[in-house]
């Protein structure tokens, strides 16, 4: 009887035995070869214990694959590789990103907190090359925002802390207002009573800030947020009036 000696996996295997009149699973096959081979034995004092009796073959075909799979497997033993090689999966196709969408323009009544969040989630998903062009565009139309933040002798973190949440508030009413936001102006910034600002605005203003004093890592003082809430608040309701006519 001539064979290959090649174990061609527990799917081949497992029928094998069945045949012969094995009970064993292939596990088990292997549980019982490593235990003759931690005993110095050879094969084939170890493969009779895989049967009850005597094996019994339908053809000299099935035995030649059954004892080529068996003396595969012992070898497969031996050498301390697994039963059966890890199937990767072929890499799934890369689909081409999709730009994000911002929620649709608000009313003229001003944005809901919904419309916010669903805006905010647009601006954390935008690329660099998007991003950069709002802040370009708050930079350009709004340095008198920025120059009024800077006169308030703010500490660096406190800054970095307003600017960031103007120029999203910029971003937020850019978005949803189609017609667009002109510059605001000095005088607009400097005047008594503070213009108000759609309420899901003023909730996002103060939920940033009340982050920024409760931050773990590095806290902004309770007074430079008592002052924080003042120039976003004016900063905040300026820009929201200076929205052009539609």
């Amino acid at each position: 009887m001539r064979f290959t000696r090649h174990f061609e996996g527990t799917s081949v295997l497992e029928p094998l035995l069945r045949a012969a009149g094995s009970r064993l699973t292939v596990p088990q096959v292997a549980d019982t070869l490593r235990q003759a081979q931690t005993a110095g034995e050879a094969p084939a004092s170890a493969i009779p214990r895989i049967f009850e009796g005597e094996p019994r073959f339908p053809d000299p075909e099935t035995a030649a694959r059954f004892y080529g799979n068996l003396l595969g497997l012992w070898d497969l033993v031996l050498a301390g590789e697994p039963l059966e090689r890890e199937v990767v999966p072929p890499p799934r196709p890369i689909q081409p990103r999709q730009n994000p969408q911002p929620p649709p323009p608000f009313a003229e009544s001003g944005p809901d907190q919904r419309w916010v969040e669903a805006c905010f989630a647009y601006l954390e998903g935008l690329d660099k090359s998007g991003l950069d062009r709002l802040q370009h565009s708050f930079e350009h139309r709004q340095d008198a925002v920025l120059g009024y933040l800077e006169e308030h002798n703010l500490s660096d973190d406190g800054f970095d802390t307003a600017r960031q949440l103007l120029f999203e508030l910029f971003a937020m009413i850019k978005l949803g207002w189609p017609p667009g936001i002109r510059s605001v102006s000095r005088a607009e910034l400097e005047g008594g009573v503070a213009p108000l600002a759609p309420e899901a605005l003023g909730s996002y203003a103060k939920e940033v800030l009340f982050e920024a004093e409760t931050d773990e890592k590095s806290p902004l003082a309770a007074e430079e947020i008592s002052r924080l809430r003042i120039v976003t608040n004016r900063a905040l309701g300026a820009m929201w009036n200076a929205r052009k006519a539609q």
